[in-house]
């Protein structure tokens, strides 16, 4: 077999196996931090060692839990689990480098394959079943590298453009939002610019801006000399019963408006770029038969914009965080098992909330943790293949599911006529077991394009 059971001598030291380094010593059981975690050695727990390579942290022999039998759980590695089977056959045979881990219940073990990490054989069982694709617009569909494109008082407002953004840049410089992020280097590269020109009127990001308060979905409240300043999009405007009669916003565009004590100031036009991968990723998921959905936080206008260019389905705007998790609510309801695809610590409790939750590799540790696929590229056409691989997975295990019991049947008939030798069944045992797994590696040489 792939895989065999350490045993413990008794120091509780893990004994030497013929094809896997052996770790020794009675381990503290940790904690998992970042993407890989050092597991804890008990009485009846082996360790394996791996190497992997995670998200450009390098960790070599990784210490990896793998259960041991148990009198009331005989913990069913190859055989008793298929669809477990068809994951055990990818990690140990696939040439890249991966991270494999059962814990101490026996119902989690993790597959890095084709550069998608699956949570356990009930996220590939899950996703098997998934109808709709529902993705984050910031940092999913698009690529989150903000940039500022211009600046625009309000008629009438006393301030010009560079003061406009120093208060946006100061309002904004808690936040560690990529938009928020993008102002501030706006501002810092004018600054930049002017004082090379000799011009050092501008001021420092946050000097004399107090009491930062950010409003999740919304913006952030500040002062300044006693003034309140609001930063954020045009819901915390209407929430503060700011008058936007002077506003026009520009489609297709993401905009922070600014107000204070009452009065609109005007705003920032910010544009993202929609991936290169988006299209046809889109593409192959309608080709799959899936239907495809977007909830953002983003005005209505942004948000048709990107749906519109990529080709999405179903556009759902201006949403705050548990307005998401109502949305997939709803969509679920409506069409299906769904998958939510996300990147922000605001999508996790989405992400829980799916029925298979998939995160960008490139996005937030809580999305991570909360996703059960990782797709390590962050790209959109990791999602077609996470699919097509699920899918085939689900086939070649009720092939082995019907081979093995086909096999099995067929051996004991032949027993109660005597025909059955000792060896015949051996290999309906061990023998259909082994072919099981060979039949599972096919999948290390489908085609994911």
């Amino acid at each position: 077999m792939f895989v065999r059971n350490l045993g413990h001598n008794r120091r509780g030291r893990v004994r030497p196996c013929a094809e896997i380094a052996a770790v020794t010593g009675n381990i503290r059981r940790g904690i998992a931090t970042g993407n890989l975690a050092d597991c804890l050695c008990e009485r009846q727990t082996g360790y394996i060692t791996a190497e992997t390579d995670i998200r450009s942290r390098r960790v070599s022999h990784q210490r990896i839990q793998l259960t041991r039998r148990s009198p009331d759980t005989q913990v069913a590695v190859l055989r008793d689990c298929v669809v477990d089977l068809v994951i055990i056959a990818l990690v140990h045979t696939s040439g890249v480098k991966r991270r494999y881990r059962q814990n101490a219940d026996g119902n989690k073990i993790l597959c890095f394959f084709r550069n998608i990490l699956f949570k356990g054989g009930a996220s590939l069982e899950a996703l098997n079943n998934v109808k709709t694709i529902v993705m984050d617009k910031t940092g999913t569909i698009t690529k989150g590298n903000f940039v500022v494109q211009k600046v625009v008082p309000a008629q009438g407002v006393p301030l010009d453009e560079n003061e406009l953004l120093w208060l946006a840049a100061a309002c904004e410089g808690a936040s560690t939002h990529p938009i928020a992020k993008s102002i501030i280097n706006s501002y810092e590269e004018r600054k930049t610019s002017a004082a090379k020109a000799g011009d050092f009127s501008l001021v420092a990001v946050g000097a004399t801006v107090e009491n930062i308060r950010e409003q999740a979905g919304e913006g952030v409240f500040a002062e300044l000399e006693g003034k309140t300043i609001l930063c954020g999009n045009v819901k915390l405007m209407e929430c503060n019963n700011i008058d936007l009669s002077g506003y026009h916003g520009t489609p297709g565009s993401t905009e922070v408006l600014l107000a204070m004590d009452g009065h609109f100031l005007g705003h920032v036009d910010i544009s993202d770029t929609i991936k290169a991968d988006a299209n046809s990723a889109i593409s192959r998921m309608k080709a799959q038969g899936l239907t495809t959905a977007m909830l953002t936080g983003d005005g209505q206008a942004s948000a048709d914009a990107v749906a519109q260019e990529v080709g999405i389905d179903e556009v759902r705007a201006r949403l705050l965080p548990q307005d998401k998790l109502s949305a997939l609510t709803d969509i679920r309801e409506k069409c299906g098992a769904v998958m939510f695809v996300g990147d922000g610590i605001n999508d996790a409790p989405v992400l829980a909330g799916a029925d298979v939750g998939a995160a960008m590799g490139s996005g937030a540790d809580a999305a991570i943790e909360a996703a059960d696929v990782v797709f390590m590229k962050a790209d959109l056409t990791s999602i077609p293949i996470s699919v097509k691989i699920a899918r085939k997975a689900n086939i070649v295990s009720k092939e082995n599911i019907v081979f093995a019991l086909a096999v099995k049947i067929l051996v004991m008939i032949l027993g109660l006529f005597g025909i059955a030798s000792m060896w015949l069944a051996v290999f309906a045992d061990t023998g259909v077991a082994m072919l099981c797994v060979l039949n599972s590696i096919r999948m290390l040489y489908m085609k994911t394009e």
